[in-house]
This record gives structure tokens, sequence and C-alpha cells, in this order.
């Protein structure tokens, strides 16, 4: 994998918040994290991630497309991603968009092919997030918090492979 040019800010909304992931390059670790509000806000939720877009200035911003035949997100994501670009493109930051299959096929090149088997082989590549692999879920757990970062990673390790 190659350099970006630049910081890249991946953003991975979901059922808890936000993730994100900050690169320096696809396996240098500025920051991560996962932004949440309670009661879930896409208001307050898109102040949180503007405020972090305008604090780090990143070259692009990497967000998961939700406009495939396979996708299952609620309105409200669908909202905040629309929104989300659109501020990222009105301050000239170009935004990439990848869809889960899409981060799939990358990965399967790895030999990853699960969720956890992807978010493993993000731990490898990005050593700073090898603490925060949680152990795999069994069918009755919840996801993990902190599976969305590995998430946001992955979209930075697919935009580095397929721009290469």
């Amino acid at each position: 994998m190659k350099k970006t040019q630049g910081v890249t800010l991946a953003l991975y909304p979901n059922t808890r918040g936000v993730a994100y992931a900050l690169l320096e390059t696809p396996r240098d670790l500025i920051d991560c994290g996962v932004l949440s509000c309670r009661p879930f806000s896409t208001d307050k939720l898109f102040r949180r991630v503007t405020s972090l877009l305008l604090y780090y200035k990143p070259e692009i911003v990497l967000l998961r497309d939700y406009n495939t035949r396979f996708s299952q997100k609620s309105n409200r994501i669908y909202e905040l991603i629309n929104r989300l670009s659109l501020f990222a493109l009105a301050k000239n930051i170009p935004v990439y968009q990848y869809s889960r299959e899409k981060v799939k096929e990358v990965f399967e090149v790895f030999g990853a092919r699960t969720k956890h088997e992807i978010a493993k082989t993000v731990s490898e590549a990005v050593p700073a997030l090898k603490p925060r692999l949680p152990k795999p879920k069994q069918i009755w757990q919840s996801e993990h918090h902190s599976m969305g970062i590995f998430d946001a990673a992955a979209l930075g390790i697919t935009h580095a492979y397929l721009t290469e």
C-alpha cells in the first residue's frame, strides 16, 4: 500500500454513532474513536463530525457507500452520510465512498472474509489498533462498540489498495 496524499479521514456511521479513523498513511493512525450521542440525533452527530473535519482538515474523506442493492441502513444514516459528503465537498475536500461489498472484495485478497477477519487484518496492518481488537462475537452478542473503528480503518485500506 502506498502513502496517501496528506491526512485521510475515514468515517463510518452506524447505529452507535460515527466511528472514525484519521490516517496519515494506510498503516499510520493519527487518531480514532466513536462519536455518539444518546438519544441518536442526526443534527448533533453532524455537528460533532463537522467539528472534527474542521479541526483536522483532512485531504480526503472516506465514507461507506450505502447506495447498494443489499444495504439496509436507516434513513437517518443515509441523511447523515449525504450531509457529511456535501459538507466535505463544500470545503473542497474530495469524498470517496466504498460499499461493504467493495471492502469485502479487497480484503478477500488478504484472505479475510468475515467481519472479524477483516478487523484482524486491519489490526495487523495498523499496529496502533491491535489493542482495540475485540474478541469474535458470539451469535447472541451485539457488536462491540469499537468495531466501527475497524470498519473506518478498513475504508482507508480499501481506498489505498484501489488507488495504487
